[in-house]
């Protein structure tokens, strides 16, 4: 599965694509929201992974962008937050603004198994 990961934080970057590519995934990344769109209409991913909160466009203001685009109608959208506080709320923009999936952080060894049984489980 090809993988576009988006997250202002390079060591997140980091630690997401290493524990993907172990899995046998191949990854994108990109650290600034406002090259998302950009990187991943370039990319044609099977699911796009953003942080929620960065600056200056946030995972929300990437997922709006994103959903904009037929080509990534069936693309999945998982957004990504360290935001302890509020996770129902978060959660429940991210949905409406057209996230697939909400996980939260940090990202543990077994982050590929869960996200690949996050999309399993999406009805798109």
């Amino acid at each position: 599965m090809k993988f576009c990961v988006i997250d202002d934080d390079a060591i997140v970057l980091k630690m997401i694509s290493a524990v993907l590519e172990k899995s046998g995934h191949e990854v994108v990344t990109e650290v600034s929201g406002l090259r998302a769109e950009e990187t991943v209409l370039a990319a044609n991913p099977d699911c796009v992974i953003t942080d929620l909160m960065m600056s200056p466009d946030d995972g929300l203001v990437v997922c709006q962008s994103l959903r904009r685009h037929s080509k990534l109608d069936d693309v999945p959208i998982i957004m990504l937050s360290s935001n302890k506080k509020n996770q129902d709320y978060w959660k429940k923009r991210a949905m409406e603004i057209g996230a697939n999936g909400y996980m939260s952080k940090p990202i543990t060894p077994n982050f590929a198994k869960e996200i690949g049984e996050l999309i399993d489980g999406l009805k798109l």
